[in-house]
């Protein structure tokens, strides 16, 4: 079982999730897994592996702030899916970059297999609205660590 430095996951933060009111919805509602440790069976995973996040860098290539939110959520293995009650805030709240501003989280997170980090960005002034397809969502993430296969 060897040690495999990477870059766990990178994209763009998505926008939270349209649901209607009362509508109930997976942990966090308001959020979208933006890495999985994987565990097997589990999405495209064939082993289980646990995982340390090193850093997560996240850009602001928006025209305007940018508010975010980033969570740590346990895989719970009794019901095969998250806890809201659990999960624990990676960002402090009201966390927001503007134009151009980067952020560097050093702290580092351990992830058993299935473990997640959820994560969404918005604009900070409110709404998401007026979002031309060829502007940038917002927020770019990188998600640096480490995997290890665990029996």
């Amino acid at each position: 079982m060897s040690l495999e430095v990477k870059n766990l996951a990178n994209g763009l933060l998505p926008k939270p999730p349209e649901n209607p009111p009362g509508t109930p919805v997976d942990p966090p509602g308001d959020m979208n897994p933006i890495y999985l440790a994987p565990r097997n069976g589990v999405g495209e995973a064939t082993a289980s592996k646990a995982a340390v996040v090193k850093t997560i860098r996240l850009l602001n290539t928006h025209t305007q702030p940018v508010a975010m939110k980033l969570w740590f959520v346990p895989y719970t293995e009794d019901e095969g899916t998250y806890d809201p009650e659990q999960r624990r805030p990676v960002l402090p709240k009201g966390m927001s970059l503007e134009p151009g501003q980067m952020l560097i989280e050093e702290a580092e997170l351990t992830l058993s297999p299935g473990d997640a980090i959820f994560g969404s960005a918005s604009y900070a002034a409110g709404g998401w609205t007026g979002n031309p397809p060829s502007e940038p969502a917002g927020i770019e993430y990188v998600i640096s660590g480490a995997e290890r296969e665990v029996l």
